[in-house]
């Protein structure tokens, strides 16, 4: 029977969680243990934990999260840490991640295939004084340029 780690961690400091809440993941556990037998969930607070898992070598990690942060906040993206110890993960590669958090290299990885995307621009805060400034027009969608947010 194969073994399956759902890994969570309990930082609220993390807004990129892939699942959604700290009970959302756990919930997500729970449904999974309904369907297999060998299955544990680990919360994570430090590089140990990720460790111990390593240690136990699951077959399957299912990541809740793209990252943790280390105890001098250095930013681990989990899929490398698992990848450069041969366990299998949930999610995509850390290549692929790059382009999830990060809204201009996503755009501009669309638009060097030759697929169309909305126009777009970047800005500070109080760089423009007036909509006459923008260089597209009304409507806009207003996101950060990251989703990975860290706030320790």
């Amino acid at each position: 029977m194969p073994s399956i780690e759902v890994v969570i961690f309990k930082n609220d400091n993390l807004k990129n969680t892939s699942f959604g809440s700290f009970q959302t993941c756990k919930n997500i556990y729970t449904s999974l243990l309904e369907r297999f037998d060998n299955i544990r969930m680990t919360v994570c607070n430090d590089e140990s934990d990720l460790q111990k898992i390593v240690d136990r070598k699951p077959d399957l990690v299912v990541l809740t999260n793209k990252i943790m942060v280390n105890n001098y906040e250095h930013k681990i993206w989990l899929s490398s840490y698992f990848d450069a110890h041969h366990i299998n993960y949930t999610g995509s590669a850390n290549e692929a991640l790059l382009y999830d958090v990060n809204k201009i290299a996503s755009k501009k990885q669309v638009m060097s295939r030759g697929i169309q995307t909305a126009r777009f621009f970047t800005a500070s805060p109080g760089q423009y004084k007036s909509a006459s400034e923008l260089s597209i027009p009304f409507p806009l969608f207003i996101k950060p340029i990251s989703s990975v947010i860290v706030t320790v």
